[in-house]
């Protein structure tokens, strides 16, 4: 409790920063302790660069799916991140051939299982990113904990 004045306010009632709370959810939705290093890490880099934190998880089938959505807060430009606790692109997995963590067959791919598979899908979120995926308006990120990097 937080006792303001004579006024006692459970922490329960207290106001939370909505970013937080997106951000909270996200990395309690992670699995390993690396993996939460990466998730707060890269919404700091992409945070520092202008974008929210979009509130949707975009996981199927357990942990599979893309790691983070964002938003710009000015431009309005949507933005995929892959977080990683590494140190750099090399730590990236190729699936399938061609789809690379990160790039843009791999997070349409994601995507679309994703509404596939997830009974609870934001299928018109994930249409607007596929769309703008495809057509150059949703930038792709990669952030990396232990290389201190975002590209």
């Amino acid at each position: 409790m937080i006792v303001s004045g004579s006024l006692v306010v459970p922490n329960s009632a207290r106001a939370v920063d909505p970013q937080k709370q997106v951000l909270l959810n996200a990395v309690e939705n992670a699995g390993t302790l690396s993996e939460k290093k990466g998730i707060v890490f890269g919404t700091r880099q992409m945070q520092a660069q202008g974008f929210e934190l979009l509130d949707e998880s975009f996981s199927y089938r357990g942990n599979q799916g893309i790691d983070l959505g964002f938003k710009h807060t000015e431009t309005g430009q949507f933005a995929i991140l892959e977080a990683k606790h590494s140190r750099g692109l090399g730590s990236l997995t190729t699936y399938k051939g061609p789809l690379r963590q990160g790039g843009t067959g791999y997070n349409i791919d994601r995507l679309q299982n994703y509404t596939r598979f997830n009974k609870n899908a934001n299928v018109d979120l994930a249409e607007d990113l596929i769309y703008g995926l495809r057509n150059g308006t949703v930038d792709s990120y990669g952030s990396f904990y232990r290389g201190n990097s975002l590209y």
